[in-house]
């Protein structure tokens, strides 16, 4: 008789392929770029910025982070930020679809909230983006996130319509801000420091993730199995 014994070694390659599908779900759906500081911020107030990418995944928008203030610009306490999420599909403008809770800045530094919907919806998915809005329902301030000019592709742009967010209006692009800048130009790409986490995972994972798990879950209760067979 093959006596089958769980080991350490073995419990160990187990949590690892568990955790490989837990993560991949996680890493799939961030977008945006890492919370940093960078070299400025934006002079102008009270304007509207969307990420010129899209969720991979669908589910629900849960929180996001971003880096305040900048190299050239530490003077960002008191400025308020308000996060959204904007559909793409419509060619006539992008579309407000959520509308999450507007956050304050008490100094330069990292931060990160929960985006705690205020109305519209807090679903993502493939067709639709993040954004932010400089102030607030009430007042605009000046830019907070920071960010560097860079060569590329994927960058954000601004809106035509000055005003707090509209939910289901559609904005028409002032400027899309991606491809070269040279060292005095501020028209090309931009790199913000901001990123909005991936959709609940739980609530909605992937197809190969739920695989992953399923799949390492069935592996455990064969060895459960076998090695209580030996006892």
């Amino acid at each position: 008789m093959v006596h089958y014994v769980l080991g350490v070694t073995s419990l160990k390659v187990i949590c690892a392929f568990l955790l490989m599908g837990s993560l991949q779900g996680i890493a799939a759906g961030v977008i945006g770029d890492p919370p940093v500081l960078r070299e400025t911020t934006d002079t102008f107030s009270g304007y509207l910025f969307a990420y010129d990418g899209n969720f991979a995944l669908d589910g629900l928008v849960t929180s996001w982070s971003f880096y305040a203030g900048s190299a050239s610009n530490a003077d960002v306490a008191g400025h308020q930020l308000t996060p959204v999420i904007m559909d793409q599909s419509d060619p006539d403008g992008w579309v407000i679809t959520g509308i999450g809770a507007t956050r304050t800045v008490l100094a330069a530094g990292f931060y990160a909230f929960s985006f705690d919907l205020v109305s519209g919806s807090d679903m993502a998915g493939p067709t639709r983006t993040f954004g932010w809005y400089d102030g607030s329902a009430t007042s605009q301030n000046q830019g907070t996130i920071s960010f560097d000019r860079a060569d590329t592709s994927v960058g954000v742009r601004d809106f035509w319509y000055d005003g707090f967010p509209v939910l289901n209006k559609a904005y028409v692009t002032k400027n899309d801000f991606t491809g070269a800048n040279d060292p005095f130009g501020w028209a090309g790409g931009r790199i913000y420091s901001v990123q909005f986490d991936p959709p609940d995972p739980v609530a909605n994972p992937e197809p190969s993730t739920l695989g992953m798990l399923t799949g390492g879950f069935a592996i455990l209760v064969w060895l459960r199995r076998r090695t209580s067979a030996v006892r």
